[in-house]
């Protein structure tokens, strides 16, 4: 289960996957990409709207084999780039929501299938809150 068709990083997790022969369920937040990237790989795919987290629950049971997933590949994530000065408070919980709650929500629903598959999970995350990067105070924050 994945949102590849945002990240570098995702697609080429993706891409290698299909490669080795995996069978690849990509989940994702952009409504004309998904579709073209599930295509061009020849994967099934789910639209993923985190502000509703029973999307979340529905992608991991459209991914899972009989109750059963091999992997969670999270690669979703935003990057607001604005000095701290400008930026809200909606501006952290979205963040915050995008790059932390939904990762969370995503290892809660995937918990039972990645075990019964023996899976795994990994997360993609930023570097920025070791590095401290100029106007990444939002997402050092997430």
């Amino acid at each position: 289960m994945q949102d590849f068709q945002r990240t570098v990083a995702g697609q080429l997790v993706a891409r290698q996957l299909v490669a080795e022969g995996k069978s690849v369920h990509l989940v994702g937040r952009d409504t004309l990409a998904l579709p073209e990237l599930a295509t061009e790989l020849r994967t099934s795919h789910s639209l993923l709207d985190l502000a509703n987290p029973d999307t979340i629950s529905q992608a991991v049971n459209e991914a899972s084999t009989d109750g059963a997933l091999a992997g969670l590949v999270w690669a979703i994530g935003s990057i607001l780039l604005k000095p701290l000065a400008r930026l809200s408070m909606s501006d952290f919980q979205d963040t915050y929501h995008t790059n932390v709650i939904g990762a969370a929500l995503a290892a809660q629903a995937a918990q039972q299938p990645l075990k019964a598959g023996k899976g795994s999970m990994v997360f993609f995350s930023s570097v920025a809150a070791t590095q401290g990067f100029t106007n990444h105070a939002a997402i050092s924050a997430a």
